[in-house]
């Protein structure tokens, strides 16, 4: 009987095409991406032993080379064929991520003992010739025992379509549709073959199937970061809801890249991204060295993801010796003179958090249960910390706050060198909850940022502050102005300046009383909008200040360009003048905001050798905890009536 080779001529450059994409794209990364290339690749041997079957044993007559040459390609396609059921019931389990909770490797040995059986049986056929022959007279013609290879290969199919099933209640239907698809879709083509066997449809209906797959789950486009080739975030949440969803075990590695920010601004997009792609290639090899098959994943926010599913390892152990080597590595990494600073956590899912909710959260908030100068931490370690407990009820907490009048201000006062006296101070906010107690502001503020409730607390800084200076005798006091902190979030709303105007009205406020402090970032996320807004509130009679100096990447072109009358020394710069290099570079920012007519507060000054360091290098305003800590409203008036009545030494 003459077979139509058109559909295996098709399935041919259906399965190039899809190898093509396969490489182009990288999507060679994990165990569902690998088993999927090597599916794919056995597809195409199979279709092309099939190929050769067909034009071999009709030339079986010929010579003796080409009757050989029919035996090998059909055995190679039987045997081919029956690797096709095994690999995909592996990627199955890959993307679903069932049943790989202890050894991938162990359960891949035992998937692969009745392909074993299945290719001993097709070798058989060598002595008896039950399955399949081949003849000079007739060529290829079925055995009595070929259905009995259909049914040995039966098994896969049921694993593979029972595993698919339960996926329903954590798979999306964009992605288990296409997974469940070439089941049916294969028992259909076998069909069509078994009852007309000059149509040989199977390896263009597998075909067409896997390229949907790849197309609708592998989702190239979706689940890597095109300038990295790593995984994304999305391909990281989705593999965490998997696990999640069939109570799976795994051991995360969280690194967070907490400087990624300022990195990315100063190397450029190009060149952080081959930063980042060397820092990926130094934890690949790292967890080679160490034994361990991780997979990467990497977030567009400054943080990267390893996921891994065996649980044998000592992780304790083996992980803290690894981090240890890669902090040491990571500053040969990079050509650009500049590190990324981490901060890493080690975590045991769900032994340590047990919900993929509370593991999101996690992964967020980790680096502010951290020590500044620890690097690496456990995640039970960090659990155990008050700091988790209000972390992870920060949601309850802010809306307890707003609605019950949580909230009060603090005046920190600013002494005047060259006057000295207390001249001004800084509003800050504070939280009292009534179950957990203050509240720290580095964990509410950043949280209150994250879910949009940080306006809500800014409107309150605002209104408390306006209306502290209005019920108080300033001048009387030896004040000259106090000073607002502006978030990200108020620095991008168009109406802020009319905001600021009916407060100004309501509570009888001249401007000069109040000095607005923003953020070199602030400034940098929303330039647009904060050029019309500071243009508006200094025409207005405002002034501005720039707060936390030193802390990013700052320049003078940038500072040049924004209307500002005074620059604040962030604390880090102030505790650095216990070096030679440090004073120096104290003294010459002094000097130079100095010359183009800025006044500096130093803040976070603590000694009286700082003091007198700072008074050496005619500084001009001290801030911080030598003098006082912030206060509540009515401390803070008093202690300005006590100290402004005398001068301090």
């Amino acid at each position: 009987m003459h077979k139509i080779l058109f559909f295996d001529y098709s399935a041919m450059i259906v399965q190039f095409v899809t190898l093509t994409i396969i490489f182009y794209r990288r999507l060679t990364l994990g165990l569902g991406n690998k088993v999927f290339s090597a599916l794919i690749i056995a597809l195409f041997l199979t279709t092309f032993c099939d190929v050769g079957m067909e034009w071999y044993s009709a030339m079986a007559a010929v010579s003796r080379a080409h009757y050989i040459a029919a035996h090998i390609f059909s055995y190679g396609y039987f045997i081919f064929r029956s690797s096709n059921n095994l690999f995909y019931l592996i990627f199955v389990l890959a993307i679903t991520r069932t049943s790989f909770s202890r050894s991938t490797r162990r359960l891949v040995y035992i998937l692969s003992t009745p392909f074993i059986v299945i290719v001993a049986f097709i070798l058989t056929n060598l002595v008896h010739g039950k399955i399949f022959t081949i003849t000079v007279s007739e060529g290829y013609s079925r055995g009595p025992w070929l259905p009995a290879l259909y049914v040995l290969s039966l098994g896969y199919i049921l694993i593979g379509v029972i595993v698919t099933l339960k996926s329903i209640k954590f798979l999306k239907p964009d992605k288990w549709i296409p997974i469940f698809l070439p089941y049916p879709l294969a028992l259909f083509a076998v069909a069509i073959q078994y009852f007309w066997p000059n149509y040989i449809v199977e390896m263009f209906a597998m075909s067409v199937s896997m390229l949907i797959m790849m197309m609708m789950v592998l989702r190239p486009e979706e689940i890597m970061d095109s300038g990295t080739g790593l995984l994304n975030e999305d391909a990281y949440f989705d593999a965490m809801k998997t696990i999640s969803a069939t109570k799976q075990g795994a051991t995360i590695v969280i690194i967070r890249l907490t400087n990624a920010y300022h990195v990315r601004s100063y190397l450029g997009e190009d060149r952080y991204r081959s930063y980042i792609v060397k820092v990926a290639g130094k934890l690949r090899e790292l967890c080679k060295v160490a034994k361990l098959k991780g997979q990467i994943y990497y977030g567009q926010s400054g943080c990267l993801y390893i996921i891994f599913y065996e649980r044998k390892a000592d992780y304790e152990t083996i992980v803290p010796n690894s981090i240890k080597s890669f902090k040491e590595e990571m500053t040969d990494l990079s050509d650009f003179g500049v590190r990324l600073n981490q901060k890493i956590c080690l975590l045991h899912y769900p032994e340590d958090i047990s919900d993929y909710k509370s593991l999101m959260h996690f992964s967020t908030i980790f680096p502010s249960l951290m020590a500044e100068t620890d690097s690496y931490s456990t995640a039970a370690a960090l659990i155990k910390a008050k700091d988790f407990k209000l972390l992870s009820n920060m949601d309850k907490i802010l809306d307890r706050a707003i609605k019950n009048n949580n909230l009060q201000m603090y005046y920190q006062p600013i002494y005047s060198l060259k006057e000295g006296k207390f001249i001004s101070a800084e509003a800050l906010i504070r939280l009292k909850d009534p179950q957990f107690g203050f509240v720290p502001p580095s964990l509410f503020i950043p949280a209150a940022e994250k879910n949009g409730l940080i306006l809500q607390i800014g409107d309150f800084v605002l209104r408390d502050v306006y209306r502290f200076i209005s019920e108080n005798d300033m001048e009387s006091l030896g004040m000259e102005y106090i000073e607002i902190n502006l978030s990200v979030s108020q620095c991008l709303q168009r109406n802020f300046p009319n905001k600021i105007f009916s407060l100004q009205e309501e509570f009888s406020v001249s401007p000069a009383w109040v000095n607005f402090e923003i953020t070199e970032t602030g400034y940098e996320n929303s330039r647009e909008v904060m050029d019309n807004n500071i243009q508006t509130l200094t025409e207005a009679g405002y002034t501005i200040s720039l707060d936390d100096y030193g802390t990013g990447y700052s320049n003078i072109q940038r500072i040049l360009k924004i209307p500002l009358s005074i620059v604040k020394l962030d604390k880090s710069m102030v505790d650095n003048m216990d070096s030679e290099k440090g004073r120096s570079i104290v003294e010459s920012t002094i000097r130079m905001m100095q010359m183009i007519n800025m006044e500096i507060v130093a803040e976070g000054v603590e000694t009286q050798d700082t003091l007198e360091m700072l008074r050496q290098m005619n500084g001009d305003f001290i801030q911080g905890y030598y003098f006082s800590k912030p206060l509540p409203e009515n401390e803070f008036i008093e202690f300005i009536k006590t100290k402004n009545k005398i001068k301090a030494s």
